[in-house]
């Protein structure tokens, strides 16, 4: 009898069979357990980033609400500025009449003046 020269000419019995099987279903197992593990730990890491992005964002509402109110603020501002602006020009066109006023009066004064002082 020749020595087989392939491996699928070896005879092997059950007992090896079922060996290398459970030997093949255990390595199995483990790798699975082990991608089990890195996608926990994959999972626990995206959970932390995703908490950060929550806390940046969280951030970034409270200074959308800081801006907001400080928009108001400069609104107020600018309608009181337009207010008094306003009120000055009120204040401008009292003052030509009153201007007018007051020069008509010198006028006045100054030609009861000259002609007081044209008297003999």
């Amino acid at each position: 009898m020749t020595d087989p020269k392939k491996s699928k000419e070896i005879p092997v019995t059950q007992q090896m069979l079922y060996s290398v099987r459970n030997e093949l279903k255990s390595d199995i197992t483990s790798v699975k357990l082990e991608v089990s593990a890195v996608e926990k730990r994959m999972g626990a890491r995206f959970d932390k980033v995703n908490a950060r992005f929550e806390e940046v964002n969280a951030r970034f509402e409270k200074m959308d609400a800081k801006f907001d109110s400080l928009l108001s603020e400069v609104k107020s501002q600018n309608a009181q500025f337009h207010r008094m602006l306003t009120l000055f020009e009120e204040l401008e066109n009292r003052n030509k009449y009153v201007l007018d006023g007051y020069t008509s009066l010198n006028d006045r004064l100054e030609r009861v003046e000259n002609s007081i002082n044209s008297l003999p």
